[in-house]
């Protein structure tokens, strides 16, 4: 044999080892994705780390009333001039449970004293970043979006002009004119992480 027809047989066998090898690895990991998400405990319906429903957009906090906390999906909802938020409940600093301090209209940790504002934002440490939030959903009866928080920062959804229509549709002699009937969720399957805080 010459010897470029060696090196031509070594570099066909090198490459076809090589595509078998990658093939074979590209196999082993889907399979084992297939086999994790089987042995991952489903999410239960209005539970941590799925989709809560809040029911109907009637029904929301009065807005700038105190944050109201809902333990099942760990979030505070927040309903203010901006819209409708959803803040993780958990500290930033060591996931401490925080509460709601209406005296002082703050968010205190009680394992070490840090303390953020009612949209989320870090006054003081040991905290170094703002609180985690989730994205809050309005959608219809058929469950299709209406208005969703944006999906990089969850900003709040404004809710006010629905809230308006709805009102004058109840308070309306017009038969014609009824309340939309919108739902709000909270997805907290998506938490979205601020950034550290430079004092």
């Amino acid at each position: 044999m010459k010897q470029q027809d060696i090196k031509t047989t070594l570099n066909r066998r090198t490459l076809l080892l090589t595509a078998f090898f990658v093939s074979l690895g590209a196999l082993v990991l889907k399979m084992s994705t297939v086999i994790f998400s089987f042995l991952r405990p489903p999410i239960k319906k209005n539970s941590y780390g799925g989709i809560i429903n809040l029911g109907n957009i009637n029904e929301l906090p009065i807005k700038n009333s105190a944050p109201k906390h809902f333990p099942e999906g760990r979030f505070w909802l927040i309903h203010d001039d901006q819209g409708v938020s959803a803040l993780h409940s958990s500290c930033t600093h060591l996931d401490c449970l925080f509460t709601w301090d209406s005296e002082k209209q703050l968010f205190v940790c009680p394992c070490h004293g840090s303390t953020f504002t009612k949209e989320g934002e870090v006054l003081n440490g040991p905290a170094t970043r703002s609180l985690d939030k989730f994205p809050v959903i309005i959608v219809d009866e058929n469950n299709q979006p209406v208005r969703t928080a944006p999906p990089n920062t969850a900003d709040p959804v404004t809710v006010d002009d629905i809230l308006k229509q709805n009102s004058q549709a109840e308070n309306s002699q017009n038969t014609e004119s009824t309340p939309k009937v919108l739902l709000v969720q909270v997805d907290t399957g998506q938490k979205i992480i601020t950034s550290e805080k430079s004092y």
